[in-house]
């Protein structure tokens, strides 16, 4: 045998997942980015991060990124079948357990 494993661990750990990032369009209308919010808040959903940036081939649309902090996988699945119906283009980068920060609060 040319390989042998290190260790046996199959299948992998559960990860507790309570973090996504995603990207969505809306509707260039009044109100169109805060229905999306409310509807992710319904969900008890925290975001720590929105940016905007304007899609370049699109006069007066833009693209909003979100990183969602939840407790339950749960919540996340809600809020994403919730905000479909306002939002196009809706992207999931990816679902992943939230990691430490570098600073220590005072």
């Amino acid at each position: 045998m040319r390989f042998a494993p290190a260790s046996c661990r199959w299948p992998a750990p559960a990860i507790k997942k309570n973090k996504a990032s995603i990207s969505f369009h809306t509707d260039h209308s009044r109100g169109a980015l805060a229905k999306v919010l409310t509807k992710i808040a319904v969900n008890d959903i925290n975001l720590s991060k929105l940016q905007s940036m304007p899609i370049p081939s699109k006069e007066w649309q833009y693209s909003f990124h979100a990183d969602m902090e939840f407790d339950k996988m749960d919540q996340f699945e809600n809020a994403l079948k919730n905000i479909k119906t306002d939002t196009y283009d809706l992207k999931i980068f990816g679902v992943y357990k939230n990691g430490k920060t570098a600073f220590k609060k005072k």
